[in-house]
Parts: structure tokens; C-alpha cells; sequence
């Protein structure tokens, strides 16, 4: 089962973006459809002299969405809560975009629903929760109708009063389920305002051995190390190794995700071997463990190249019902890759 975050970024470019746009098309109103390619909305910044509003077209322009393969090609943002009272609605559909009044204050620009990889994600269906504010670090929960949650934040909003050059930015995550698990046998108005539909990838990682290094003398917990190795996507039935390239340092940089980035933790498995978002960011309320670079680092050859961690403890005494049962969580940014690990008990 896998559970996905996204990243819709928006910012700020010129009217040549997008061609101009000097005439107004009649508005026409459609439901979001899937297709290839992230949306953006791309200001034209068309006026004359005496004109009160400005057009923001949209343009759709290519990105990758990681998990899912496809970029999120349809939305739906409104425009509302401005003191002028004006309101509208802007798809992908509207090919000349919205226009908002010059000088106009309170003005909300609202992401209600986007499309992803054919999935549509919105606020009304169960389990979602939508934003309060609409403000920056406002929170919401988008859900699709089989009950697949985003998490979306309100990076930057529009200005009050309307400045013409600030940007519209959510971001959302992602959450993969790593196909590579582990079982041991007994022996991640304006001038124009962008919006584009991206994502923060998930760590792009497959657990390709581990190791039992006993257990602690403490706390009798058993002691793992893990060695995770970049891949195309670890989601895969079948992922397929990739060379690392120059990040913050060399060859730290899997997929887009740097190692100095990235941290992690072994936990209890008591979520049945499934994690969903909340259960993530809850596993890390405290801090992981972060690679340390280039110690950590290893590399066979040109595609072969990862890190490995550090000996972690499990939850307890192996003699203790459950502890056998974990989960290696991996988190790069707002993203997280997990992997399950299970150990079968010594039976005489």
C-alpha cells in the first residue's frame, strides 16, 4: 500500500512566459482531467492605460511528480475573501486565466482540488480536513474518493494589498512503500502568480542488505545495520540501481534528495506494516539519525553507490512478543521511503 505527498510550488514570471496576451478570451469552465506535465499559471501582466485588472493566463509546462510518474495536470484555485467583492474560479480549462483588481486587499488565491496520475485530490471527500487560513503554514489534508491523503501547506499567499510580484506557493509530500523489504530467518490584481503542481520526492532508496550485530547489552534489544543503495524508485517490484551525483558533496545527490538531507530510524511495527503520513511525521517528532557524509557514504562501482547506516536498536528483547515486528523509516525534507523488517523468533 502506498500513501503519497506531493509539492505544489508556485512563484512569480513575465508576461514573454507565456506569449503575452494582450486580448481576452471568453472564460469557459471545465472539470479537472488527467494528462501529462505540471500546471502552472503564468502572469501575462497585460493592461492598458485606465484598465483596474490584470490577466493571469495559464500555462501548462512539464515536471515529474516522482512517485507517481505523471505530473498533476489538472486543479481548480479561487479566487476569494477580496474587499472589492470580486470572486472567481480558475482550471486548467481557463486558458486566459483570472484576472484580480489592481490594489484589491484580502484576497485569497485557494487550491480546492488538483489531479495527479489520473487520481483526483480535493477537500470534500472523507478524511480530508481543509485549510483555516489559507495563510502561510496553514495546513490542509487532501484526499482522493479511495481515501489516498496529501499533506498541503501554504508556503507564501497573495499580498494585501495586491503587490503584483509576490508568489502563490503550497508544497506538498510524498510517501512511498519500498517493495525492498527485509526478513530475517533464524540464522520519503497582479502581475503574474504562478502556480505549479511538483513534488517533494520521497527518498529514493532500496534496502539491499542489513546486518545482525547482536544485542545490547543494556537493554537486550537486537542491533541492525542497514545498507541502502540509490534506485529509480524503490517502489518498484523490480528497482533498477542508479549513479549518485555531485550534491553537497560528491555523489550525495539520489534522485533529488541529498544525503546531508537525510535521516532515519528503526521503530516498533505497530501500525501492521502499513504507515500513512501522520504516522511518519509522529515517528519523527524527535530527530532521526543522520548520514554522515562521506563516512557513511560506499560505492561499488559508477551505479552502485549509497550509504549505510549506523547499528540501531530495536525495540526491545527479541523474547518480548512484537519486537520482532519493525519498521526502518527513511525521511529526506517533508518526504519518507519505509521498509519492513522482521525477525522469526528462535522456536526449540
Amino acid at each position: 500500500m502506498k500513501t503519497t505527498f506531493f509539492a505544489l510550488l508556485a512563484c512569480m514570471a513575465f508576461a514573454t512566459a507565456c506569449g503575452g496576451g494582450g486580448s481576452k478570451k471568453k472564460k469557459t469552465e471545465a472539470e479537472p482531467e488527467a494528462a501529462t506535465g505540471s500546471v502552472a499559471a503564468v502572469g501575462g501582466g497585460v493592461s492598458t492605460a485606465g484598465s483596474v485588472k490584470l490577466m493571469v493566463p495559464i500555462d501548462v509546462s512539464s515536471g515529474d511528480l516522482g512517485l507517481l510518474g505523471t505530473a498533476a495536470t489538472a486543479y481548480s484555485v479561487d479566487l476569494a475573501s477580496c474587499l472589492s467583492g470580486y470572486s472567481d474560479t480558475v482550471t486548467q480549462a481557463n486558458a486566459d486565466g483570472i484576472e484580480v483588481y489592481k490594489g484589491d486587499r484580502n484576497c485569497l488565491a485557494k487550491l480546492t482540488a488538483f489531479t495527479t496520475g489520473g487520481v483526483v485530490y480535493n477537500t470534500t471527500n472523507a478524511g480530508a480536513s481543509n485549510f483555516t487560513t489559507w495563510l502561510a503554514n496553514d495546513t490542509a489534508l487532501f484526499a482522493s474518493a479511495a481515501g489516498a491523503i496529501i499533506r498541503v501547506k501554504v508556503i507564501a499567499q497573495l499580498s494585501s494589498p495586491i503587490a503584483g510580484t509576490e508568489p502563490v506557493t503550497y508544497t506538498f509530500s510524498e510517501l512511498r512503500d519500498a517493495t525492498s523489504d527485509i526478513v530475517y530467518s533464524e540464522s520519503q490584481v497582479s502581475d503574474a502568480h504562478l502556480i505549479t503542481v511538483s513534488s517533494q520526492e520521497a527518498p529514493l532508496f532500496k534496502l539491499v542488505s542489513s546486518t545482525y550485530a547482536g544485542v545490547d547489552a543494556v537493554t537486550g534489544a537486537p542491533k541492525f545495520t542497514f545498507k541502502l543503495e540509490c534506485v529509480d524508485d524503490p517502489s518498484l517490484a523490480s528497482p533498477v540501481s542508479v549513479g549518485m551525483s555531485a550534491g553537497s558533496a560528491a555523489n550525495t545527490l539520489c534522485g533529488t534528495n541529498d544525503l546531508n538531507t537525510v535521516t532515519y530510524k528503526l521503530v516498533k511495527d505497530t501500525y501492521s506494516s502499513v504507515i500513512s503520513i501522520t504516522n511518519a511525521e509522529t515517528i519523527f517528532s524527535s530527530a532521526g539519525t543522520g548520514v554522515t557524509i562521506p563516512g557513511d557514504q560506499y560505492a561499488i562501482d559508477a551505479t552502485h553507490e549509497g550509504f549505510s547506516t549506523v547499528a540501531l536498536n530495536g525495540p526491545g528483547g527479541l523474547g518480548t512478543p512484537g519486537n520482532e515486528h519493525m519498521i526502518l523509516v527513511v525521511r529526506a525534507g517533508l518526504s519518507y521511503t519505509y521498509y519492513n523488517v522482521d525477525v522469526t523468533t528462535v522456536v526449540q
